[in-house]
């Protein structure tokens, strides 16, 4: 029987750490580490909101107890058993309706950090098949909204195309309207798909904490008068909890909202100054300056990316734009 028992654990052990070691190299790997990091924001703010409004929840129901103490009220510690085990039940049921808006954020978490890597990919991997053979095709799809960033680089592989078939690669003049880029450009189409994110997340959440803050709340005061048989006083104090509540609520979600804005900001930094490196480097590189290559600090989840175009720019200057 002990041999047997020994046998179980080293079996779940050795599947431990195979586990173990599949973590560590998706964790090892640059873009799935951005993917989760931005996943875990994502879900942080819905989080952070839902415990902010649990925090006051749990004072409010602090200051009631002390409240019907103080005007000398019958059956307060029974009716905090009884309280406690009602809150008890409304959490254990909400549960699932909880984990269900959890797992499919991560989801929508994980989409938003493949969209913003997308245009970076779409590009590395039109650079390993154009090094491999002549009629490799970029077609970023509808999707891919960094505009300046796929518009420019599809102009300038187009343009290195037909010098690879004419077999040298000269310089040419730039189009006036990418010259004027100096700084990042603002993408709005980035900003409207995540916003959907904000207004999906905000209406969720909101909703769901009204819900439930307003349920708990109607059942205190139903408890209350069940149990205490509260004064007029009471009565009154329960009902302006009730306005205060509403106020509290539409305060938690305009923070959601503003948290996410600033997440927005954030992520959107993320992006923005590599896909300008991009853009410059190609730019540069277009005009005869053939020296020019993706040097970007910082930005780990893009180095594989940034590697391929590079090495694609080596191959162009190795075979072509040497060439007399």
């Amino acid at each position: 029987m002990e041999e047997k028992y020994k046998a179980i654990l080293s079996g779940n052990w050795a599947k431990f750490s195979q586990l173990k070691k599949k973590l560590l190299s998706t964790l090892s790997d640059e873009e799935s580490r951005f993917r989760l990091m931005t996943t875990i924001k994502i879900c942080s703010i819905p989080l952070i909101t839902f415990l902010i409004m649990m925090g006051y929840l749990f004072v409010v129901l602090r200051m009631d107890l002390l409240f019907f103490e103080a005007h000398g009220i019958d059956n307060v510690s029974y009716f905090k058993e009884t309280f406690y085990d009602y809150v008890l039940k409304n959490v254990l049921d909400s549960l699932p309706y909880l984990g269900l808006f959890f797992i499919s954020l991560i989801f929508i978490g994980v989409y938003i950090a493949n969209l913003f890597l997308r245009p970076f990919r779409l590009i590395s991997e039109y650079c390993q098949r154009a090094i491999e053979g002549p009629n490799a095709s970029y077609d970023p799809d509808f999707f891919t909204d960094l505009k300046i960033l796929t518009r420019f680089s599809e102009y300038f592989f187009n343009y290195m195309e037909n010098g690879v078939r004419e077999g040298v690669v000269k310089p040419t003049v730039v189009p006036a309207k990418y010259t004027r880029i100096h700084t990042p450009v603002f993408e709005k189409d980035f900003f409207i798909q995540f916003s959907f994110l904000i207004v999906l997340t905000s209406i969720v959440v909101g909703v769901g904490l009204n819900l439930a803050a307003v349920e708990i709340h109607e059942g205190l005061i139903s408890l209350a008068h069940e149990i205490l048989q509260p004064s007029t006083i009471v009565k009154h104090y329960l009902e302006q909890q009730a306005l205060l509540l509403q106020e509290v609520l539409v305060f938690v979600t305009t923070l959601h909202i503003i948290l996410y804005i600033f997440l927005a900001i954030h992520l959107y930094g993320k992006i923005s100054a590599p896909a300008f490196g991009i853009f410059a480097t190609m730019r540069s590189f277009i005009k005869g300056n053939y020296s020019s290559r993706i040097h970007l600090i910082g930005h780990y989840y893009l180095r594989p990316h940034c590697r391929a175009i590079n090495k694609y720019l080596d191959h162009l200057v190795k075979n072509y734009a040497m060439k007399d």
